[in-house]
């Protein structure tokens, strides 16, 4: 007894001399914390500005959000969310959280201009809702100095998503400069605006149906266009008014989802049939070789 007595206090000796590591739930949330909060340090967020040659908007600010995975030195290519919000609006206290929070989760970046509104510019249709004016410029000069300050070696592919005015700067871009744009999402936009063309780019339009009668036959007149030249166009009216709201932007969001999915559909269609071309070039080139090689 005195023996197995002595042994048990022999091995307790023996533990106390070493320490273990202990494991805990809030452990793991602190590290969680850290992990997350060095994120953030690595996040870029910085206001640019580009000239241009409207005399209003002299000097155009972008807000700019790149996310955490951007390394000093390296080149990268992101997708590029940009959102321009109504009249008047500041791009960088505008944007909505969902937005925020998709673009570090999808690793997007984010621009929103801060345009100013001028009426007679309006009325001349040099104001920014008339990109072929002035505003594309000066949005395309953001890009260029995202490219250059920040080593975005791409910026492409485009989600532009734009509330009112907003909506009618990022529904003419995208007929403007089709080819850039993935998605265009245009919310409660009042421009009469309409494709004459097909092109590849994908639409959204959300309107209240309380909202104002120009803003609804807006919305029909480009409406009945895309599906006549068989533009993919989706839509959605809502219970409102002339609103902003968080139901509308998670639909957006939602839109962004199906094109991925339809783009990711598309891509694989096209390799399998560059695959198969490519293949029946090789099956015919080596039918015709013995011709080729015979001497006339």
């Amino acid at each position: 007894m005195n023996k197995f007595l002595f042994l048990i206090c022999l091995i307790v000796s023996f533990l106390s001399v070493f320490s273990f590591p202990t494991y805990s739930s809030e452990a793991n949330k602190n590290s969680s914390q850290i992990q997350e909060n060095e994120n953030k340090k690595n996040e870029i967020r910085a206001v640019e500005y580009v000239n241009t040659n409207n005399r209003t908007n002299s000097s155009v600010k972008f807000f700019i959000y790149i996310p955490s995975l951007v390394e000093e030195g390296g080149l990268y290519h992101y997708p590029v969310i940009v959102w321009v919000p109504g009249l008047d609006g500041d791009g960088e206290t505008s944007i909505p959280k969902e937005i925020f929070d998709y673009a570090k989760r999808n690793k997007f970046v984010i621009i929103a201009p801060t345009f100013k509104f001028n009426q007679k510019d309006f009325e001349d249709e040099k104001s920014y809702q008339y990109p072929a004016a002035w505003s594309a410029k000066a949005l395309k000069d953001m890009f260029r100095l995202l490219q250059e300050r920040y080593n975005i070696v791409d910026i492409r592919p485009l989600y532009l998503v734009g509330y009112s005015a907003g909506g009618q700067f990022v529904s003419r871009y995208s007929l403007l400069y089709p080819n850039d744009v993935e998605t265009c999402a245009i919310l409660s936009s009042g421009g009469r605006i309409k494709p004459e063309e097909f092109n590849s780019v994908k639409y959204f339009w959300g309107i209240g149906k309380k909202d104002d009668e120009y803003r609804i036959n807006n919305f029909e007149i480009f409406k009945e266009a895309a599906e006549r030249l068989n533009i993919d166009f989706s839509y959605k009216q809502y219970d409102f008014g002339h609103d902003l709201t968080s139901e509308e932007i998670e639909d957006v969001i939602a839109f962004w989802e199906e094109s991925k999915s339809k783009s990711k559909i598309l891509s694989e269609k096209l390799r399998l049939y560059y695959d198969k071309a490519a293949e029946k070039i090789w099956y015919n080139e080596k039918l015709l070789q013995p011709l080729l090689n015979t001497k006339g």
